[in-house]
């Protein structure tokens, strides 16, 4: 498992002597061996890995991201929460 990682951070740093890969090629390179790295431990799953939409479009916009589009995503992530207050009786 340790060689799989350390070959591919070698081809990564060879293949970076030649030429630039691209920031897509470098996020999929670094978000392939985080998963090949990673071990389960109790409830810590691959799936923590995994980012929904709402997560996505904030690491994309880190920082940038417009106050509508901002409400908008946080009263969806609302909408859809598992845990909901009790109601008053």
């Amino acid at each position: 498992m340790k060689s799989k990682m350390i070959l591919m951070l070698c081809s990564i740093w060879v293949a970076g002597c030649a030429t630039r890969p691209s920031d897509s090629e470098l996020e999929r390179a670094l978000a392939e061996t985080i998963k090949v790295s990673f071990k389960t431990r109790g409830q810590a799953t691959i799936d923590r890995l995994s980012q929904d939409d709402a997560q996505v479009l904030c690491s994309k916009h880190a920082g940038e991201l417009q106050k509508d589009m901002s409400e908008a995503i946080e009263k969806a992530q609302q909408a859809t929460c598992a845990t909901r207050a009790p109601e008053s009786s």
